[in-house]
């Protein structure tokens, strides 16, 4: 093994943190995309809320209450709202 005195040995070390931030870059970046795509609404709820048929509609509901309730009251509560 050589010592990190040495110009080798400092760039060995300089090439173990690289990888080590670039995995850690990659972790964050992963998950900043996954908490993007879950705040993230689709068109197609949009689409189903505005249907006559009331069985997709009220689904449609279901599925954007199921989403956007626990943001909108956490948002509420950061603000000093109390249930």
């Amino acid at each position: 093994m050589l010592p990190y005195g040495t110009m080798e040995g400092q760039a060995i070390m300089i090439e173990r943190h690289i990888g080590i931030l670039e995995q850690a870059a990659s972790t964050m970046a992963s998950s900043s995309e996954q908490a993007r795509e879950e705040t993230q609404t689709r068109a197609s709820v949009f689409l189903r809320l505005k249907e006559t048929d009331p069985v997709p509609r009220e689904l449609a509901w279901q599925a954007f209450y199921d989403r956007y309730a626990p943001l909108i009251a956490g948002y509420a509560r950061s603000k000093g709202a109390t249930p």
